[in-house]
C-alpha cells in the first residue's frame, strides 16, 4: 500500500496491522477524509519518464529475473565489472536488496535506450520476456525468439515510425504501450505492413506538398502584402480593397474564390468593372467575405452567397454598415436605369437598381443597408406620391414606383393610412392593373378595401368621441356653478 498526503488536510501516519494509513489532524474542522488510503495500480500507458520505470522496475523484477533477465548475455556484456546476482540470491531479497543489486542492471536499460518517452515501454516489454525479434532464418532453424536489451535500438526506430504514422494519424488508433503492442515483434508487423501499404511514401508525399506549400505562400506574402490598401478598419473588422492579382491571392488565401485562385484567376475581369472589396474579421482570420458593390456580389469565404443571418451579425458593427451604405450608393448611381430614375424620383435611384439587377443581386444585402425602417425620407416621398399630396396627379408615375416597391417596403408602408387610401383610389380607378396582380401587392390586399378603410374611419371616430363628450360634460359643469 502507498500513502498519499492531501493538500486540504494535515495527516498523520501510523500502522494498522503492519498497513501504513493516514490520519486526518485538522483543528477545528472535521475531514470527512478521516482514513486516507489508495492502491496503487498500473495501467500499462508509456510516457511517465525514468522514475515511473525504475518503480516499475523495481516492483517487477524479483519474479522475471530468472527467466526473462539473468539469461540475457548481452545486458552481462554491456555492464563489464558488475556480478549477477544468483536465481536464488534474488529470491530471498526484500526491496532495499533488490534496489542495491539491480540499480546497475536498469541504468544500462535507461543509457541504452536514451529515450525517456520510451523507457516505459522498453522496461514493460523486457520484464515480461518480449522485446524479442526473429529474422527469416531463425524461423527456418526453428530458434525460439530471445528476450535482450540488444533490440532497443530497433525499437527506437520503429518507435520513431510509429510516431510519424500518428503524427498523420495513421497508426489506426493505436498507442505505443503493451496493450495494443504486446511485444516488440507486434510493432514490427505493424510497421511493416504500412510500408507494403505504401503509407509512409503517402506521408512523404504529404511532407514535400506542405513544404511546397509554406514556401509558397512565403512568397506570396512578400509579393503581395503591400498589393492592397486599407479603406476601413473597425474594433471587429478590416477592409482591404486589392491592387493585383498577387494582392487579391494573398488577402483572398484559405478561400474559395477565383479571384484567389492560383489559375484562372479572374481579378481582373472583376477589378475592370469596379473595385472589389475583402472584410476580414479581426479576432478570426479565416473568417472572409468579398464584396463587389458594381454587381453588389457578397461571397463568403467558401464562395457562397452571404446569408441574412451573416449579414446581420457583420452589421451589429455600425462602421461597417454605414461603409457598406456608402460605397453601395456610389456604385448604384453608375448605374444607366438607377441614373435615369434619379432624375425623376431623386432618392429613389436604389430601387431602379433593385429591379434591373434582380439576377446577381444579394437581396440579403440590399435589404439591410436601404432598410424601410431607416429609410424615412425615401418612405415618406412615395407616401406623398402615391398619396398625390402636392399636385402629384400623374398616375403613370404613381403606378412606376409601385411597381419598385419590394415585399419589405410594402410591409412598412401598408401602416401607413396616406399610403393606403392613395392605393385604395388607383385600385378604384384601374382595377385590371398588372401591379395589384403582383404577388407582393396581392399579399397585402386586404389594406386596400373599403372594409379596411372603414375600420381605420371608425377607429379614428371613436377615439375623437371621448374628447367630445368630455368636453360637453365641463361645459355642463361650468354652467351649474
Amino acid at each position: 500500500m502507498y500513502v498519499f498526503k492531501f493538500n486540504f488536510c494535515l495527516t498523520k501516519i501510523y500502522k494498522i496491522d503492519g498497513m501504513k494509513k493516514t490520519q486526518c489532524r485538522s483543528k477545528g474542522r472535521r475531514c470527512r477524509n478521516v482514513i486516507h488510503t489508495r492502491k496503487r495500480s498500473y495501467t500499462g500507458v508509456v510516457g511517465g519518464g525514468i522514475e515511473t520505470a525504475k518503480n516499475y522496475f523495481y516492483r517487477n523484477i524479483k519474479k522475471n529475473y530468472k527467466e526473462h533477465v539473468y539469461p540475457d548475455f548481452y545486458l552481462r556484456s554491456a555492464i563489464p565489472g558488475v556480478e549477477f546476482p544468483t536465481i536464488k540470491d534474488a529470491e530471498t531479497y526484500d526491496d532495499k536488496d533488490i534496489e542495491t543489486h539491480f540499480t546497475p542492471l536498469v541504468e544500462v536499460i535507461i543509457k541504452q535506450t536514451n529515450n525517456k518517452d520510451l523507457i516505459d515501454f522498453v522496461v514493460q516489454l523486457y520484464l515480461t520476456g518480449n522485446l524479442t525479434l526473429m529474422t527469416d532464418e531463425d524461423r527456418r532453424n526453428g530458434y525460439a525468439p530471445m528476450n535482450s536489451i540488444q533490440h532497443i535500438e530497433q525499437l527506437n526506430n520503429y518507435a520513431t515510425k510509429f510516431n510519424v504514422l500518428k503524427q498523420y494519424r495513421m497508426n489506426d488508433g493505436k498507442q505505443l504501450s503493451t496493450k495494443d503492442f504486446p511485444s516488440l515483434f507486434d510493432l514490427e508487423r505493424f510497421i511493416h505492413d504500412k510500408i507494403k501499404q505504401g503509407v509512409f511514401e503517402k506521408i512523404e508525399e504529404k511532407k514535400s506538398k506542405r513544404s511546397k506549400t509554406s514556401l509558397a505562400q512565403k512568397r506570396l506574402r512578400e509579393d503581395g502584402e503591400d498589393d492592397a490598401v486599407v479603406v476601413l478598419r473597425t474594433p471587429n473588422y478590416t477592409v482591404y480593397q486589392p491592387t493585383s492579382e498577387i494582392g487579391s491571392k494573398f488577402y483572398g488565401r484559405n478561400t474559395k474564390w477565383c479571384t484567389a485562385a492560383d489559375k484562372n484567376n479572374m481579378f481582373c475581369h472583376y477589378n475592370e468593372k469596379g473595385k472589389f472589396y475583402i472584410i476580414q474579421n479581426q479576432d478570426n482570420p479565416t473568417d472572409k467575405y468579398q464584396y463587389h458593390p458594381n454587381d453588389m456580389q457578397f461571397k463568403n469565404s467558401h464562395d457562397h452567397p452571404v446569408s441574412a443571418g451573416e449579414v446581420r451579425l457583420l452589421f451589429q458593427d455600425k462602421q461597417l454598415k454605414a461603409w457598406f451604405k456608402q460605397v453601395t450608393a456610389e456604385a448604384i448611381h453608375q448605374d444607366k436605369y438607377a441614373a435615369a430614375y434619379t432624375k425623376a424620383y431623386g432618392v429613389l435611384y436604389y430601387m431602379a437598381y433593385r429591379t434591373s439587377n434582380k439576377q446577381d443581386l444579394n437581396l440579403n444585402l440590399f435589404n439591410a443597408i436601404f432598410s424601410p425602417e431607416e429609410m424615412h425620407k425615401e418612405m415618406e416621398l412615395i407616401i406623398k406620391t402615391v398619396y398625390g399630396v402636392d399636385g402629384d396627379d400623374d398616375d403613370d408615375y404613381k403606378f412606376q414606383l409601385l411597381d419598385l416597391l419590394s415585399d419589405n417596403e410594402l410591409a412598412y408602408l401598408v401602416q401607413n393610412k396616406h399610403f393606403v387610401k392613395g392605393i385604395f383610389k388607383l385600385k378604384q380607378k384601374y382595377p385590371t392593373n398588372f401591379v395589384f396582380s403582383k404577388p407582393e401587392f396581392k399579399k397585402y390586399s386586404v389594406y386596400f378595401t373599403s372594409v379596411s378603410l372603414s375600420r381605420s374611419k371608425s377607429k379614428s371616430r371613436s377615439k375623437s368621441r371621448p374628447n367630445s363628450l368630455s368636453k360637453s360634460k365641463s361645459k355642463s359643469k361650468s354652467k351649474s356653478k
